[in-house]
């Protein structure tokens, strides 16, 4: 398995030759050509952060090695593209944030895969100086339909994603997993349940057992609101735990339990805790 340090780009490819190499559709990079520049040049295209190919079945992001995090051996990244083009002044850097936002959001509803043009330079004035195609393939593995906040995943296939919960077993179903509130009507966040996955890393927070594997080869943990989302509880990953099927039956109905819910928020606290040890740790040994 590669670590974030043996993935950076050693040349300085052209999208425009990344994106022929995919099978992508390169006619209109020379017909819409205002000047006398190689196809390769032009600036409808050669800026953007996103490619999705015609026939719907493979986008491509530009994503910055600077940005990648390793936790428990998963590299990813995590995003807010909506978030930023609602911020920026700059019209072209938005249009770009919307339309990379629109590309993770059809990538994750519809199982696209995703091929990364990872690259590195200066993040702040947007300069590559190396950019090189991944040669795995990667997956949004949580995207939240109200804020836009982003799982990219490295070396997942979207239609079998190893660490997988009880939301996530109808895979024919893309209908967005809801709840209702004081009456208003909510999307419980795929962003927020896949990020608890991850820290827990296919064991129970709780009791520290692997979760068992699916017919589909995944690993199933069920996510559990520690504070119940009827009773006003956030939905965010700190009130959020990944139990295994037998703790998460005790959270709801053992009496007596020791499932309680300061126990609970005190194994989150510590593994959210451990998790961020470990990324930093990982971004130091990335800078020496």
């Amino acid at each position: 398995m590669n670590n974030i340090e043996s993935l950076i780009p050693q040349r300085k490819h052209l999208i425009f030759d990344i994106l022929q190499g995919l099978d992508f559709d390169m006619a209109d990079w020379s017909d819409s050509l205002k000047s006398d520049s190689p196809p390769s040049s032009n600036p409808k295209y050669c800026f953007n952060w996103s490619f999705i190919r015609e026939d719907n079945q493979l986008i491509v992001l530009n994503l910055w090695h600077e940005e990648l995090v390793e936790s428990n051996g998963i590299i990813f990244q995590e995003h807010k593209f909506k978030e930023f083009a609602a911020i920026t002044s700059e019209k072209k850097r938005r249009n770009r944030a919307l339309a990379i936002d629109q590309a993770c959001r059809t990538a994750y509803q519809q199982n696209i895969p995703v091929r990364v043009v990872i690259c590195k330079g200066d993040i702040a004035n947007g300069k590559v100086h190396k950019r090189e195609l991944d040669n795995e393939v990667w997956a949004i593995t949580g995207y939240d339909l109200v804020s836009g906040a982003t799982i990219i995943q490295r070396g997942v296939n979207p239609t079998n994603k190893i660490l997988i919960d009880q939301f996530d077993l109808d895979r024919s179903n893309s209908t967005p997993i809801q709840y209702e509130r004081n009456g208003v009507t909510y999307v419980r966040s795929s962003f927020v349940r896949h990020k608890v996955l991850m820290r827990a890393n296919g064991n129970c927070e709780f009791c520290g057992k692997q979760g068992f594997t699916t017919n589909n080869g995944d690993n199933y943990l069920e996510t559990h609101h520690i504070t119940p989302l009827a009773e006003n509880g956030p939905d965010s990953i700190k009130n959020v735990i990944a139990l295994c099927s037998e703790d998460h039956r005790k959270a709801h109905f053992e009496k007596n339990t020791l499932l309680t819910r300061e126990n609970l928020y005190s194994i989150v606290k510590q593994n959210i805790e451990k998790q961020l040890v470990k990324v930093v740790s990982q971004q130091l040994l990335c800078e020496t």
